[in-house]
């Protein structure tokens, strides 16, 4: 089964948060055989707003409460969390990110996006140099959104 996880890092996107992101992947990968496939980041054309969409696949059939507490897990905004717990529970579309925010449009960022699935790949078949070498890549990355 295969879900799409959208999370809001608005204020927290940096490196350290994307790599307890990949690690939590990781983990939830070895435990629970769910995998990430895809990830794919989009970043406010103001450069203040960033959203993380991963897409995972899973081995059994996920809940919706399910799947927004894994999103809690890997970092999503704790207020958006909560609303989306409150749509479930009133049985309203939840899960919902904006493309378009105050006039302003989301770029998604393939340069980060592959960086990521590289590095997670690595990750989980753990090849220390390559670790090394991608994680560097990632952190220049970051750096030079700034």
């Amino acid at each position: 089964m295969k879900y799409l996880l959208k999370l809001d890092l608005d204020d927290r996107f940096n490196y350290n948060t994307l790599m307890n992101t990949l690690t939590s992947l990781v983990v939830m990968y070895r435990l629970l055989r769910i995998k990430a496939e895809r990830f794919r980041i989009y970043i406010s054309s103001s450069k203040k707003g960033y959203h993380l969409e991963i897409l995972i696949s899973s081995p059994r059939e996920l809940s919706d409460i399910e799947v927004i507490l894994l999103q809690a897990i890997l970092g999503d905004d704790p207020r958006r969390c909560i609303h989306n717990y409150y749509r479930i529970l009133k049985n309203k579309p939840y899960n919902v990110l904006f493309n378009v925010k105050n006039n302003k449009k989301r770029i998604y960022d393939k340069k980060l996006s592959r960086l990521l699935l590289e590095l997670y790949n690595i990750m989980i078949n753990f090849s220390e140099k390559i670790y090394k070498k991608k994680k560097k890549e990632l952190y220049e990355a970051l750096e030079s959104q700034s």
